[in-house]
């Protein structure tokens, strides 16, 4: 008796919780920016790239911004393998669901703390 009763109550349960657990694999860029905690200062002028986050992370589109000059202030993440830099923020730089900026780890040793 117990058991006829409990079922159309997990079996609903069961289906919401895969049904969110599948769309939740897409990364936004929030995730990439919520990283970039690292205040930093750029002692070199490097080169900025504007990414639109894909449904993973070899789906991410990659577009020249501009550049950032040496002295700036803006906060840093750590190096990600498959993005292939830094992800940074700051007022001119924001990250939004969709995007978020990055500078290509090829640069090396282009700020301090």
């Amino acid at each position: 008796m117990k058991i006829k009763k409990v079922i159309p109550v997990i079996l609903p349960l069961l289906i919401l919780f895969f049904t969110f657990s599948t769309n939740a694999s897409a990364i936004s860029a929030h995730e990439y920016g919520s990283t970039a905690k690292t205040s930093v200062k750029t002692t070199k002028n490097v080169k900025v790239y504007k990414v639109t986050a894909g449904k993973f992370e070899a789906a991410n589109k990659f577009t020249y911004t501009g550049h950032i000059k040496k002295g700036t202030h803006l906060k840093v993440s750590n190096y990600f393998m498959s993005t292939g830099g830094y992800v940074i923020k700051n007022k001119h730089y924001r990250v939004t669901h969709k995007t978020f900026y990055l500078v290509p780890e090829m640069n090396g040793h282009w700020y301090k703390k």
